[in-house]
């Protein structure tokens, strides 16, 4: 299971870059925004994500929950969402500064992180 998480953890784009505050590099996760890693080097903050992506698929298998998919995954359904302009304006600024490549990004991860949360209270109360 560990091989094959580490192997899915590596399709997901990544953003590295020098902190200047905490003085260490620290790699992000594109499509997962609260997925980081922090090293001495570039390459060491890079190997940090890609492990602590690897423990999280492999916790989400012991769940029974399914992996999240890269931003490269096909997508093939579509769902028309209508905004007002303020509202889309704000959503591609919002995209812009998290470092995905479009509103649908944005959406796409807000809403299964509300579904997953979601989902999170749901188990806690029954469980």
């Amino acid at each position: 299971m560990l091989r094959r998480a580490k192997r899915h953890a590596g399709r997901f784009g990544r953003l590295t870059l020098f902190d200047s505050i905490s003085e260490e590099w620290v790699c992000r996760c594109v499509e997962l925004p609260d997925a980081i890693g922090a090293g001495a080097t570039a390459r060491e903050a890079e190997k940090a994500l890609t492990e602590n992506l690897t423990v999280w698929f492999a916790y989400l298998e012991e769940q029974g929950e399914p992996w999240p998919e890269p931003a490269s995954a096909p997508r093939s359904e579509q769902v028309n969402v209508r905004l007002t302009a303020q509202e889309r304006a704000e959503f591609e600024a919002a995209a812009k500064r998290m470092g995905l490549s479009s509103v649908a990004d944005l959406i796409r991860l807000g809403v299964l992180d509300l579904i997953r949360a979601q989902r999170d209270r749901d188990r806690r109360r029954t469980g």
